[in-house]
Formats: C-alpha cells, structure tokens, sequence
C-alpha cells in the first residue's frame, strides 16, 4: 500500500483507490484525466485522496439516480 502524507491530506495511488470501490485503476485514471475525479499526477502515478474518491461515488450516484428518474418518466 503506497501512501504519503502531505498537506493533511493522505494520498492514496488510484490501485489502492479501486480496492475500495468498484471501479477498476484504468477507469480511475481515465475520471481524473478526464477531471471528474479530483487527483493528481506524482511522477508517471495518479495519487488521490478517500475523501476525493468518496465525493466522486456519491456524485456519480447523484446522477444515476437522476438518470433512472428521467427513464421512468419518459415511459
């Protein structure tokens, strides 16, 4: 497990972050290249925080609910 302490903040490598949810490290990398998951480049490795991580699941929540929402009133 790679971490680092820094700023308060403890930085977590996108490996480690996809064993705690269920998105695979590839798909965390493309969200924060794509900057829908707060992270940042240290090195060639992605690093992010589990606070980050856990606002990024609940947004992503957020809108599926909305989108199921919109499903069922369109039907």
């Amino acid at each position: 497990m790679e971490e680092r302490i820094n700023n308060k903040h403890k930085y977590i490598s996108l490996a480690e972050a996809s064993k705690l949810c269920d998105y695979s490290q590839e798909y965390l990398s493309l969200r924060a290249r794509q900057k829908k998951l707060r992270a940042f480049k240290f090195g060639r490795n992605w690093k992010t925080t589990k606070e980050w991580l856990e606002k990024y699941i609940q947004e992503v929540g957020v809108k599926e609910q909305e989108s199921a929402v919109q499903k069922q009133v369109v039907k």
